[in-house]
């Protein structure tokens, strides 16, 4: 497991007045699911590409306490799947890109075929291995990059707008991968808007003007307007008395809606 840690990092473009993300100090623990949002602009970008080593902090720190490369980040540490995931995709056929990260990193070429052949397996790719990248559509190409992230063995999952693209066989085989993930105690980081992720965040982070918040998911579903949320809360909450009414939808009905 790996535990991030910020301290007063800021990052900054340029010579603007305003910095676009921070002073932040955060922890996020291992093995933790973050649930992200905030509006357009708020630094949610710039955290990830901060956490992705993309962009230095302009001054303070951000550490990851990994198992094996002590307090510092690695190429491999952290694995960003992209909201537009045709500026990740770079091979010329799915099998080559998801491939790409173990080639250089994996410890043995046996270790490298077995994680490609793991990652196109599990995102269901594998009549789709020789294709061009070019062919795919928007899910097939949201797959393969998260195939490539696979691939990769990061130990935090840092995901944005997931659901983007992704029709319902795309959304289970996320849902599947996040559990999966879960399963290994990585971390995983959930930008998104879409209130239905929030059943399976263990905390909320608010981003606006740069600066970050913890939220309760309460607060976090009025926010982004969470009917969904709600409507699931309502259905756990009341979840013994429903039981003899499953099977009457108009009795159902009236105990959710009185």
């Amino acid at each position: 497991m790996v535990t991030i840690k910020i301290e007063h990092a800021v990052v900054q473009y340029g010579r603007t007045n305003r910095p676009a993300l921070g002073p932040l100090d955060l922890t996020i623990q291992g093995g933790e699911c973050i649930f992200i949002s905030g509006p357009n602009g708020g630094g949610k970008t710039t955290f990830a590409r901060l956490l992705a080593g993309i962009v230095k902090p302009s001054s303070g720190h951000v550490s990851f306490d990994t198992p094996d490369a002590g307090n510092e980040w690695t190429p491999t540490a952290v694995g960003w799947v992209q909201q537009e995931p045709e500026h990740q995709v770079v091979a010329e056929r799915v099998e080559d890109d998801v491939g790409i990260t173990p080639q250089w990193y994996a410890p043995s070429y046996p270790e490298y075929v077995k994680r490609v052949e793991d990652a196109l397996r599990f995102m269901q790719l594998e009549r789709l291995r020789g294709r061009a990248v070019t062919t795919l559509s928007g899910g097939e190409l949201h797959r393969t990059a998260l195939a490539a992230i696979m691939a990769q063995q990061p130990q935090v999952w840092i995901m944005d707008e997931p659901e983007a693209m992704l029709d319902g066989f795309g959304r289970a085989t996320l849902e599947r991968l996040i559990t999966h993930i879960r399963g290994e105690a990585k971390t995983v980081l959930l930008i998104s808007h879409d209130p239905r992720w929030l059943d399976i965040a263990d905390r909320c982070l608010w981003f606006a003007e740069g600066q970050a918040q913890w939220m309760a998911h309460e607060t976090m579903a009025s926010q982004i307007g969470g009917s969904w949320y709600q409507f699931a809360e309502q259905v756990r909450r009341q979840a013994p008395p429903l039981s003899p009414l499953l099977e009457n939808a108009l009795e159902l009905g009236r105990v959710l809606w009185p």
